[in-house]
């Protein structure tokens, strides 16, 4: 973790060629796939910085994310948090995850899978900082099927529960499917437990557009 502090910093704090890159930057450094500063933790003096880096090695078509201190803070530099595996990476457009900032101030973590395929998807973690630490405070996936046009949206609060989640599956008969449903269900998540295991996805985001 020490040389993708050191790689990140040296990277945003001044310019860079590729012949002046040393061996732990050039490591690291083509693995970021997004960066934002978003201002996060209380405590801390300015911006965090937080990374979105591909996985290392077999790990490649996942994400992790970090999170360090910023400028003008004195612990430039220290890692507050590190979330393994945290989002899919494809190596396609409309495949590649990336960061944004929430108008109210949340780190958003997207990703997607729109590039290819009968199943469609984008998915938006949301990130707020909670009694000390980086919790995952929302999610939201949108789910689409290329064949038979169906779709479904799924909402979800992890911090007061609520959620709703509603679906359609057309039908050439004109007899197709659709509902809605909502319901309340809380669940403390640290952000740096959170992967891509898909029994994290509660039941009710769950809807197969297949058939």
């Amino acid at each position: 973790m020490k040389c993708v502090t050191a790689a990140i910093l040296c990277l945003s704090m001044t310019p860079v060629w590729a012949e002046d890159l040393k061996p732990d930057e050039a490591a690291v450094l083509p693995r970021i796939l997004s960066m934002v500063q978003v201002d996060l933790v209380e405590d801390r003096i300015g911006q965090e910085r937080a990374v979105l880096l591909r996985g290392d090695g077999p790990n490649d078509d996942l994400a992790d994310l970090v999170i360090l201190t910023g400028e003008p803070d004195e612990r430039l530099g220290e890692v507050l948090v590190v979330a393994r595996n945290m989002v899919w990476a494809g190596m396609m457009a409309g495949q590649v995850p990336w960061l944004e900032v929430s108008e109210r101030g949340s780190l958003l973590v997207k990703s997607e899978q729109i590039a290819a395929g009968r199943a469609a998807w984008e998915q938006t973690l949301t990130l707020a900082w909670r009694d000390g630490e980086l919790r995952v405070a929302g999610f939201t996936i949108n789910q689409w099927d290329r064949v038979n046009a169906g779709s479904s949206v799924c909402d979800w609060n992890l911090l007061s529960g609520n959620w709703t989640m509603s679906y359609e599956i057309p039908s050439d008969s004109g007899d197709g499917r659709k509902g809605e449903s909502s319901g309340r269900q809380t669940a403390h998540i640290a952000a740096s437990d959170w992967t891509v295991d898909p029994g994290l996805m509660a039941d009710f985001c769950y809807v197969d557009l297949s058939e």
